[in-house]
């Protein structure tokens, strides 16, 4: 253009513009990074961390904007008498420079603060560590695992195992079936150690329904479950058992008696089901509490909220929605909740998958035995390794006191009847507990053994009876 006349420079020839040159090709990158990535957590079902990176695209997005209309100059020698360059809102190139670098700091600084935000409210939303309950993973190999030369293998095919979850009717979720060299899976019952007595006489049937203690966590192979272990001690004293494991990582009581009434309203019935909770039901009435996972004092399972999360993302059901269903109006539902609340739930709703069970034995011809389970907040004494994975956990100070009396608060209240087997690993030297919850194949047998001193007179009348 002529001297004397504006000249509009485009963006793609201003250094210091950032939706063109070296930053303009950065920007866009990142946009599109953030733009991918608010759409893979959306389709994953994380809608706030989809909103907080699809926000950090939109104020990216409008500082491009900003930054190309900044961008644009215009000069008008006449105006300064210096032949400098200014642009339309009257800007030199150097504090434009500096304009878009205070923009894009502001914009990291907003973006910090929103992810602060959600990181506050997940955290204020969660489950307070007094009531947690069920198991987290321990960081690192445990000690309980490591001197053992199968543990690589065994945590690959764990792995594949829990990730063959489905969902299923009535249950919740279940597993599918999976062939390995320590895990193996069929109809949802994973293998246990075959006494060679049940080949030359009518063995005991014994079903066990529990979480994943019960399936075999943690690396426990199949012939060193709980019902492995309980088959063995059984053919010790010359009695064949026969024992299918019903366990389900994540299950509950009320859960595994849904199961088992599937299982004998369809025409088959055990000599005697056996139950292994503790954990998983006192965490779930916490996160029914506090994590909004299902209504207070009813009935739940783990993985309710993320079917719930992936049918309302689906768009299968018009007006889909992750929030849990109104409650029966079982419990109260005013807030805060208190730890003895908490406590009030989980034995409630665990006494009404109790009661169901004793129904079925009844009605249906079977025993029925229920176990409460050990914990890291029942062990005593705890291994110098246990006690590091509670110092590596996020327990603050004071909060493993308050689990131990919340635990112990707990049992004193469960249902009559029920079999409080809380001290099985005390024991034990060494570490046993590979997190809060899980232990070893040591832990199993030890489990076993304290389940079979209780029930062996039912055995022994059992055997007799067939």
């Amino acid at each position: 253009m002529t001297p004397g006349c504006d000249r509009e420079e485009d963006l793609g020839t201003t250094p210091a513009g950032v939706a063109g040159g070296p930053w303009g090709a950065w920007a866009l990158a990142v946009l599109a990074v953030l733009l991918a990535g608010a759409v893979i957590l959306g389709l994953t079902h994380h809608p706030r961390r989809a909103g907080l990176v699809g926000a950090a695209a939109v104020l990216l997005g409008v500082t491009m904007m900003l930054s190309r209309r900044l961008g644009r100059r215009v000069e008008r020698p006449g105006r300064f008498g210096d032949g400098r360059g200014r642009d339309l809102v009257g800007f030199s190139p150097w504090q434009r420079r500096r304009l878009v670098i205070r923009t894009l700091t502001v914009v990291v600084l907003i973006e910090a603060l929103v992810a602060g935000g959600v990181q506050l409210v997940e955290r204020r939303s969660s489950v307070p560590a007094e009531v947690e309950g069920v198991s987290v993973a321990a960081p690192g190999r445990p000690a309980a695992l490591r001197d053992l030369d199968w543990v690589g293998d065994a945590y690959d095919e764990q792995g594949r195992v829990v990730g063959g979850l489905v969902y299923t009717p009535y249950t919740g979720a279940s597993l599918r079936d999976f062939e390995g060299r320590y895990f193996n899976v069929a109809n949802r019952v994973r293998a246990s150690y075959r006494s060679p007595l049940a080949a030359t006489r009518e063995p005991v049937e014994v079903w066990f329904f529990g979480g994943s203690t019960t399936f075999g966590f943690d690396l426990q192979r199949d012939g060193h479950t709980i019902p492995s272990e309980f088959v063995r001690l059984a053919e010790d004293q010359g009695i064949a058992v026969e024992a299918r494991n019903y366990g389900m990582a994540g299950y509950v009581n009320y859960q595994e008696t849904v199961l088992l009434s599937l299982l004998v309203t369809a025409g088959e019935a055990p000599d005697l089901a056996v139950f292994y909770d503790g954990a998983n039901d006192f965490g779930m009435a916490s996160h029914n509490s506090f994590g909004g996972s299902s209504p207070r004092g009813e009935p739940g399972d783990a993985y309710t909220l993320r079917q719930r999360r992936g049918l309302a993302a689906s768009g299968e059901i018009r007006g889909g929605t992750d929030r849990p269903a109104a409650p029966l109006g079982l419990r109260p539902g005013r807030k805060p909740v208190t730890v003895d609340e908490v406590i009030g739930d989980a034995v409630g709703v665990y006494g009404q998958g109790v009661e169901l069970s004793r129904t079925l034995a009844e009605r249906y011809g079977f025993r029925v035995t229920h176990f409460w389970q050990p914990d890291i907040f029942t062990k005593h004494p705890l291994d110098p390794a246990e006690q590091d994975f509670l110092r590596r956990s996020e327990f603050r100070a004071g909060d493993l006191e308050m689990a131990v009396a919340a635990s112990s608060r707990t049992r004193r209240s469960l249902p009559s009847g029920i079999v409080d087997i809380s001290d099985a690993l005390d024991h034990l030297s060494g570490p046993i507990l590979s997190d809060n919850v899980h232990t070893n194949e040591r832990g199993a047998r030890a489990v076993a053994e304290a389940m079979y001193r209780h029930l062996e007179p039912q055995l022994a009348e059992l055997r007799s009876a067939g």
